[in-house]
Protein backbone atom coordinates (compact mmCIF):
# COMPACT_ATOMS: atom_id res chain seq x y z
CA UNK A 1 0.00 0.00 0.00
CA UNK A 2 1.69 3.18 -0.96
CA UNK A 3 1.66 5.97 1.18
CA UNK A 4 0.45 9.80 -0.01
CA UNK A 5 3.15 11.75 -0.07
CA UNK A 6 1.94 14.90 2.07
CA UNK A 7 1.48 11.76 4.85
CA UNK A 8 4.79 10.61 4.59
CA UNK A 9 5.47 14.36 5.78
CA UNK A 10 3.76 14.27 9.02
CA UNK A 11 5.21 10.82 9.67
CA UNK A 12 8.74 12.30 9.27
CA UNK A 13 7.84 14.88 11.82
CA UNK A 14 5.76 11.76 14.16
CA UNK A 15 9.37 10.16 13.54
CA UNK A 16 11.28 13.07 14.92
CA UNK A 17 8.91 13.32 17.70
CA UNK A 18 8.93 9.79 19.18
CA UNK A 19 13.41 10.16 18.54
CA UNK A 20 13.39 13.31 20.84
CA UNK A 21 10.97 11.96 23.41
CA UNK A 22 13.33 9.10 23.18
CA UNK A 23 16.39 11.00 24.12
CA UNK A 24 15.45 13.38 26.76
CA UNK A 25 13.46 10.51 28.30
CA UNK A 26 16.94 7.97 28.25
CA UNK A 27 19.19 10.89 29.76
CA UNK A 28 17.26 11.10 32.68
CA UNK A 29 16.78 7.33 33.34
CA UNK A 30 18.33 5.37 35.49
CA UNK A 31 19.26 4.32 39.05
CA UNK A 32 18.97 7.63 39.56
CA UNK A 33 16.83 9.53 38.27
CA UNK A 34 16.80 13.22 37.12
CA UNK A 35 14.25 15.22 36.38
CA UNK A 36 13.92 16.22 32.12
CA UNK A 37 14.52 20.26 32.79
CA UNK A 38 17.45 19.68 35.51
CA UNK A 39 18.97 17.50 32.25
CA UNK A 40 18.22 20.32 30.01
CA UNK A 41 20.09 22.42 32.15
CA UNK A 42 23.41 20.44 32.60
CA UNK A 43 23.73 19.87 29.17
CA UNK A 44 22.85 23.72 28.22
CA UNK A 45 25.32 24.43 30.68
CA UNK A 46 28.24 22.10 29.18
CA UNK A 47 27.68 22.87 26.03
CA UNK A 48 27.10 26.39 25.64
CA UNK A 49 28.03 27.63 28.90
CA UNK A 50 24.60 28.89 30.30
CA UNK A 51 24.01 30.02 33.74
CA UNK A 52 23.37 27.48 36.39
CA UNK A 53 19.08 27.58 36.79
CA UNK A 54 18.42 24.26 39.05
CA UNK A 55 20.30 23.15 41.35
CA UNK A 56 22.29 19.91 41.00
CA UNK A 57 25.08 18.41 42.70
CA UNK A 58 28.45 17.95 41.04
CA UNK A 59 27.68 14.19 40.85
CA UNK A 60 24.10 14.60 39.31
CA UNK A 61 26.40 16.78 36.59
CA UNK A 62 28.89 13.73 36.53
CA UNK A 63 26.37 11.71 35.78
CA UNK A 64 24.43 13.15 32.71
CA UNK A 65 27.42 14.70 31.30
CA UNK A 66 30.19 11.91 31.67
CA UNK A 67 27.83 8.87 31.47
CA UNK A 68 24.76 9.48 30.33
CA UNK A 69 25.18 11.57 27.16
CA UNK A 70 28.08 10.08 25.36
CA UNK A 71 26.21 6.53 25.99
CA UNK A 72 23.18 8.30 25.00
CA UNK A 73 24.92 9.84 21.73
CA UNK A 74 26.79 6.46 21.01
CA UNK A 75 23.41 4.37 20.73
CA UNK A 76 21.48 7.07 18.96
CA UNK A 77 24.26 6.61 16.13
CA UNK A 78 24.58 3.02 16.12
CA UNK A 79 20.70 2.65 16.03
CA UNK A 80 20.75 4.53 12.94
CA UNK A 81 23.56 2.68 11.19
CA UNK A 82 22.08 -0.96 12.50
CA UNK A 83 18.96 0.23 10.45
CA UNK A 84 20.48 1.66 7.05
CA UNK A 85 22.77 -1.26 7.20
CA UNK A 86 19.95 -3.33 7.45
CA UNK A 87 17.77 -1.95 4.82
CA UNK A 88 21.13 -1.87 2.56
CA UNK A 89 21.48 -4.96 2.75
CA UNK A 90 17.81 -6.41 2.49
CA UNK A 91 17.80 -4.72 -1.24
CA UNK A 92 21.25 -5.97 -2.11
CA UNK A 93 20.83 -9.81 -1.17
CA UNK A 94 17.25 -9.12 -2.18
CA UNK A 95 16.32 -10.90 1.11
CA UNK A 96 13.74 -9.18 3.20
CA UNK A 97 14.92 -11.28 6.39
CA UNK A 98 18.27 -9.87 5.79
CA UNK A 99 20.08 -7.64 8.68
CA UNK A 100 23.86 -7.35 10.39
CA UNK A 101 22.81 -9.89 12.64
CA UNK A 102 20.92 -12.40 10.66
CA UNK A 103 24.02 -12.39 7.71
CA UNK A 104 26.65 -12.34 10.45
CA UNK A 105 27.98 -9.10 10.30
CA UNK A 106 27.64 -8.18 14.20
CA UNK A 107 29.15 -11.95 15.19
CA UNK A 108 32.09 -10.91 13.38
CA UNK A 109 32.56 -7.94 14.05
CA UNK A 110 32.22 -9.11 17.91
CA UNK A 111 34.82 -12.21 17.17
CA UNK A 112 37.31 -9.38 15.61
CA UNK A 113 36.70 -6.95 18.73
CA UNK A 114 37.20 -9.67 21.43
CA UNK A 115 40.35 -10.46 19.62
CA UNK A 116 41.98 -7.52 20.45
CA UNK A 117 40.59 -7.24 23.81
CA UNK A 118 41.24 -10.97 25.14
CA UNK A 119 43.96 -11.92 23.12
CA UNK A 120 46.34 -8.57 21.52
CA UNK A 121 45.79 -7.26 25.08
CA UNK A 122 45.15 -3.66 26.20
CA UNK A 123 48.72 -2.69 25.23
CA UNK A 124 47.03 -2.65 21.53
CA UNK A 125 44.49 -0.43 22.21
CA UNK A 126 44.18 2.83 20.24
CA UNK A 127 41.70 4.86 19.25
CA UNK A 128 41.36 2.41 16.01
CA UNK A 129 42.11 -0.54 16.89
CA UNK A 130 39.13 -1.77 17.89
CA UNK A 131 36.78 -0.60 14.81
CA UNK A 132 39.65 -2.32 12.55
CA UNK A 133 39.51 -5.33 13.82
CA UNK A 134 35.77 -5.40 14.20
CA UNK A 135 35.68 -3.84 10.33
CA UNK A 136 37.83 -6.84 9.18
CA UNK A 137 35.81 -9.68 11.33
CA UNK A 138 32.37 -7.88 9.86
CA UNK A 139 33.89 -8.47 6.58
CA UNK A 140 35.02 -11.32 6.65
CA UNK A 141 31.89 -12.98 7.78
CA UNK A 142 30.10 -11.09 5.05
CA UNK A 143 32.15 -12.42 2.44
CA UNK A 144 31.55 -16.28 4.22
CA UNK A 145 28.15 -15.91 4.36
CA UNK A 146 27.69 -15.25 0.35
CA UNK A 147 30.57 -18.30 -0.35
CA UNK A 148 28.58 -20.34 1.78
CA UNK A 149 25.44 -19.28 -0.07
CA UNK A 150 26.25 -19.72 -3.63
CA UNK A 151 26.34 -17.99 -6.85
CA UNK A 152 22.34 -17.96 -6.62
CA UNK A 153 21.00 -18.65 -3.75
CA UNK A 154 17.52 -18.68 -2.41
CA UNK A 155 16.37 -15.84 -0.07
CA UNK A 156 15.96 -18.36 2.54
CA UNK A 157 19.35 -20.43 1.71
CA UNK A 158 21.15 -16.82 2.37
CA UNK A 159 19.43 -16.45 5.91
CA UNK A 160 20.40 -19.81 6.70
CA UNK A 161 23.99 -19.21 5.37
CA UNK A 162 24.11 -16.28 7.19
CA UNK A 163 23.03 -17.60 10.64
CA UNK A 164 24.91 -20.96 10.56
CA UNK A 165 28.19 -18.35 10.08
CA UNK A 166 27.10 -16.33 12.84
CA UNK A 167 26.76 -19.12 14.95
CA UNK A 168 30.88 -20.13 13.68
CA UNK A 169 31.61 -16.50 15.26
CA UNK A 170 29.80 -16.95 18.27
CA UNK A 171 31.36 -20.39 19.26
CA UNK A 172 34.69 -18.49 18.04
CA UNK A 173 33.95 -15.70 20.58
CA UNK A 174 33.04 -17.95 23.12
CA UNK A 175 35.75 -19.94 23.09
CA UNK A 176 38.28 -16.70 23.33
CA UNK A 177 36.35 -15.69 26.55
CA UNK A 178 36.51 -18.88 28.47
CA UNK A 179 40.03 -19.41 27.53
CA UNK A 180 41.14 -15.42 28.90
CA UNK A 181 43.08 -15.11 31.27
CA UNK A 182 41.76 -12.26 33.12
CA UNK A 183 38.17 -13.68 34.96
CA UNK A 184 36.98 -9.91 34.69
CA UNK A 185 38.09 -8.89 31.54
CA UNK A 186 36.32 -12.15 29.88
CA UNK A 187 32.67 -11.42 31.83
CA UNK A 188 32.94 -7.85 30.52
CA UNK A 189 33.21 -9.37 26.99
CA UNK A 190 30.83 -11.70 26.97
CA UNK A 191 28.38 -9.03 28.19
CA UNK A 192 29.21 -6.64 25.69
CA UNK A 193 28.25 -9.11 23.24
CA UNK A 194 24.83 -9.54 24.09
CA UNK A 195 24.85 -5.74 23.73
CA UNK A 196 25.86 -2.60 25.82
CA UNK A 197 26.47 0.68 26.31
CA UNK A 198 27.76 0.86 29.73
CA UNK A 199 31.00 1.57 28.82
CA UNK A 200 30.58 4.10 25.93
CA UNK A 201 32.77 7.05 26.34
CA UNK A 202 32.74 10.21 23.92
CA UNK A 203 35.55 9.21 22.23
CA UNK A 204 33.15 6.33 21.28
CA UNK A 205 30.39 8.39 20.61
CA UNK A 206 32.12 10.85 17.98
CA UNK A 207 33.66 7.66 15.93
CA UNK A 208 30.14 5.78 15.92
CA UNK A 209 28.95 9.52 14.87
CA UNK A 210 31.67 9.59 11.98
CA UNK A 211 30.68 5.67 11.04
CA UNK A 212 27.18 7.17 10.98
CA UNK A 213 27.62 10.58 8.71
CA UNK A 214 29.88 8.11 6.37
CA UNK A 215 27.28 5.18 5.86
CA UNK A 216 24.17 7.65 5.45
CA UNK A 217 26.07 10.01 3.10
CA UNK A 218 27.38 7.06 0.86
CA UNK A 219 23.57 4.96 0.72
CA UNK A 220 21.51 7.88 0.42
CA UNK A 221 24.27 9.01 -2.95
CA UNK A 222 23.65 5.72 -3.55
CA UNK A 223 19.82 5.43 -3.49
CA UNK A 224 19.07 5.61 -7.62
CA UNK A 225 21.24 3.11 -7.93
CA UNK A 226 19.63 0.86 -5.26
CA UNK A 227 16.03 1.45 -6.20
CA UNK A 228 16.89 0.15 -9.24
CA UNK A 229 18.91 -2.74 -8.44
CA UNK A 230 15.87 -3.74 -5.95
CA UNK A 231 13.77 -3.93 -9.65
CA UNK A 232 16.92 -6.74 -10.69
CA UNK A 233 19.98 -7.25 -12.16
CA UNK A 234 18.44 -6.34 -15.91
CA UNK A 235 17.07 -3.30 -14.73
CA UNK A 236 20.30 -1.95 -13.18
CA UNK A 237 21.97 -3.00 -15.61
CA UNK A 238 19.36 -1.21 -18.46
CA UNK A 239 19.98 2.34 -16.86
CA UNK A 240 23.63 1.91 -17.03
CA UNK A 241 24.20 0.80 -13.30
CA UNK A 242 27.00 -2.19 -12.82
CA UNK A 243 25.30 -4.62 -10.24
CA UNK A 244 28.01 -6.70 -8.91
CA UNK A 245 29.94 -2.93 -8.61
CA UNK A 246 27.16 -1.26 -6.13
CA UNK A 247 27.07 -4.76 -4.24
CA UNK A 248 30.61 -5.36 -3.20
CA UNK A 249 30.98 -1.26 -2.63
CA UNK A 250 27.77 -1.02 -0.43
CA UNK A 251 28.69 -4.47 1.24
CA UNK A 252 32.23 -2.76 2.10
CA UNK A 253 30.67 0.30 3.33
CA UNK A 254 28.09 -1.42 5.27
CA UNK A 255 30.80 -3.96 7.01
CA UNK A 256 32.87 -0.60 7.83
CA UNK A 257 30.05 1.02 9.68
CA UNK A 258 27.99 -1.92 11.67
CA UNK A 259 32.18 -3.39 12.38
CA UNK A 260 33.01 0.29 14.14
CA UNK A 261 29.20 0.56 15.98
CA UNK A 262 29.64 -3.45 16.82
CA UNK A 263 33.45 -2.09 18.53
CA UNK A 264 31.98 0.05 20.50
CA UNK A 265 28.08 -1.29 21.54
CA UNK A 266 28.68 -4.90 20.76
CA UNK A 267 26.68 -7.22 19.20
CA UNK A 268 22.87 -5.82 18.76
CA UNK A 269 20.59 -7.91 17.22
CA UNK A 270 17.32 -7.44 15.23
CA UNK A 271 17.54 -3.50 14.59
CA UNK A 272 18.46 -3.59 10.91
CA UNK A 273 15.71 -6.48 10.48
CA UNK A 274 12.65 -4.56 12.44
CA UNK A 275 13.28 -0.72 11.17
CA UNK A 276 13.18 -1.02 7.34
CA UNK A 277 10.44 -2.95 7.43
CA UNK A 278 8.49 -0.57 9.74
CA UNK A 279 10.10 2.42 7.53
CA UNK A 280 9.02 0.96 4.34
CA UNK A 281 5.50 0.71 5.37
CA UNK A 282 5.18 4.42 6.70
CA UNK A 283 7.46 6.09 3.41
CA UNK A 284 7.59 3.75 1.09
CA UNK A 285 10.61 1.50 -1.04
CA UNK A 286 12.37 5.03 -2.86
CA UNK A 287 15.92 4.00 -0.88
CA UNK A 288 16.34 7.75 -0.03
CA UNK A 289 13.35 8.24 2.00
CA UNK A 290 14.03 4.76 3.66
CA UNK A 291 17.34 5.88 4.98
CA UNK A 292 16.26 9.28 6.42
CA UNK A 293 12.98 6.68 8.40
CA UNK A 294 15.47 4.47 9.31
CA UNK A 295 18.25 7.18 10.95
CA UNK A 296 15.61 8.48 12.86
CA UNK A 297 13.67 5.34 13.76
CA UNK A 298 16.78 2.84 14.28
CA UNK A 299 18.10 6.16 16.79
CA UNK A 300 14.89 5.98 18.57
CA UNK A 301 14.35 2.15 18.63
CA UNK A 302 17.99 1.47 20.54
CA UNK A 303 18.00 4.58 22.54
CA UNK A 304 14.37 3.26 23.46
CA UNK A 305 15.53 -0.14 24.19
CA UNK A 306 18.87 1.26 25.93
CA UNK A 307 16.60 2.79 28.52
CA UNK A 308 14.34 -0.04 29.24
CA UNK A 309 17.94 -1.92 29.81
CA UNK A 310 18.79 0.38 32.29
CA UNK A 311 15.73 0.20 34.17
CA UNK A 312 13.86 -2.77 33.99
CA UNK A 313 15.69 -4.77 36.64
CA UNK A 314 16.92 -2.13 38.37
CA UNK A 315 19.58 -1.69 39.51
CA UNK A 316 20.83 -4.69 37.07
CA UNK A 317 21.00 -3.81 34.05
CA UNK A 318 20.22 -6.22 31.06
CA UNK A 319 22.12 -6.26 27.84
CA UNK A 320 20.59 -4.25 24.98
CA UNK A 321 20.25 -7.71 23.19
CA UNK A 322 17.49 -9.08 25.37
CA UNK A 323 15.48 -6.05 24.75
CA UNK A 324 15.89 -5.91 20.57
CA UNK A 325 15.58 -9.51 20.88
CA UNK A 326 12.22 -9.73 22.71
CA UNK A 327 10.80 -7.38 19.71
CA UNK A 328 12.66 -8.65 16.85
CA UNK A 329 12.16 -12.56 17.15
CA UNK A 330 8.39 -12.35 16.77
CA UNK A 331 8.94 -9.99 13.99
CA UNK A 332 11.46 -12.43 12.07
CA UNK A 333 9.16 -15.12 12.61
CA UNK A 334 6.30 -13.75 11.24
CA UNK A 335 8.31 -12.61 7.98
CA UNK A 336 9.12 -16.17 7.96
CA UNK A 337 5.79 -17.30 8.81
CA UNK A 338 4.60 -14.65 5.52
CA UNK A 339 7.72 -16.20 3.13
CA UNK A 340 6.57 -18.25 0.50
CA UNK A 341 10.39 -18.72 -0.87
CA UNK A 342 11.21 -22.58 -0.31
CA UNK A 343 15.10 -23.67 0.60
Amino acid sequence: MRVPSISKFWYIIALVVVLIISLVSAFGVGPAAVHPLVVLDIISNHTIGTEQVYDWPNLTAAIIWETRVPRVITGLFTGAVLAVSGAVLQVVVRNPLADPYTLGLSSGASTGAAFVVLVLGTTWLGVMTLPVFAFFGALVATLATLLFAGRRPSPAKLILSGLAVGYGFTAITNMLVFSADNPETARSVLFWMLGSLARASWQDAMICALAALFVCLVVAYFGPALDALGGGDEAAQAVGINPNAVRIGLLIVVSIGVGIVVSASGGIGFVGLVVPHLVRGLLGRAQRMVTLGCVLLGSAFLVAADSIARVALSPVELPIGVITGSVGAPFLLMLLHKSKTPL
